[in-house]
């Protein structure tokens, strides 16, 4: 079954993650958001994508991504300074570019899965997409910017329960993470001045900052 494909995939990608990119892949494109082109045009349906999303944020928090820094791609880092007498060591070299592989195909899932998903209209995929962005965002450093965008800018979505479920789950991430006021009433002033915004969404963006 689908069920058993995904996994077995996410098995495969936790036992031996740094040579076992395959599996990985098969798991974004099965989301719809692969890096090789192999889903091109392909948007999955909502059970498929939401069996291979689960499994990803999962592999994603606890396999893949570190939990208390960023990724660093590969031009940012010191690669000049090993250009003359000074070498790197091949494996030093293979582990950042394995870092930055990973980094790519994280920020693939974040826009290409939850960004397309949570500004979708199937209600029940953007509710299960906000919790995991939600999660993510609570759980580690990388793509925090990119997740409290989506996760905010759904505070104006024309769904009132999704809108109400949004302004939730922010007041979640600040209880787990209270230095955050500042930079997520600052993301919900921006979505307030934006022009064009709906009646309904500027009120449920005042209500949030009056909370």
């Amino acid at each position: 079954t689908l069920k058993d494909r995904i996994a077995a995939m996410s098995v495969v990608v936790g036992m031996d993650c740094l040579h076992k990119l395959y599996a990985l892949d098969m798991l974004l494109d099965l989301a719809g958001c692969g890096v090789n082109g192999n889903d091109v045009g392909n948007i999955p349906n909502s059970r498929v994508g939401q069996m291979a999303s689960e499994a990803l944020s999962d592999l994603f928090t606890n396999t893949l991504l570190p939990n208390d820094r960023k990724l660093i791609s590969l031009e940012q880092r010191p690669l000049h300074l090993y250009e003359g007498k000074k070498t790197l060591s091949p494996r030093v070299l293979l582990l950042w570019r394995y870092e930055e592989i990973i980094k790519v195909r994280y920020a693939s899932y974040l826009s290409r899965y939850l960004g397309r998903t949570l500004g979708g209209e199937d209600e029940p995929s953007k509710k299960a997409a906000l919790n995991t962005a939600t999660y993510l965002l609570k759980e580690i450093p990388e793509g925090e910017e990119i997740l409290l965008t989506l996760i905010v800018n759904k505070i104006g979505d024309p769904g009132r329960k999704i809108a109400s479920a949004a302004g939730h789950q922010l007041r979640l991430i600040l209880e787990d993470h209270p230095v955050m006021v500042n930079v997520i009433a600052r993301e919900v002033q921006q979505l307030a001045h934006r022009p064009h915004l709906s009646p309904r969404a500027l009120y449920n963006c005042v209500i949030f900052l009056n909370q």
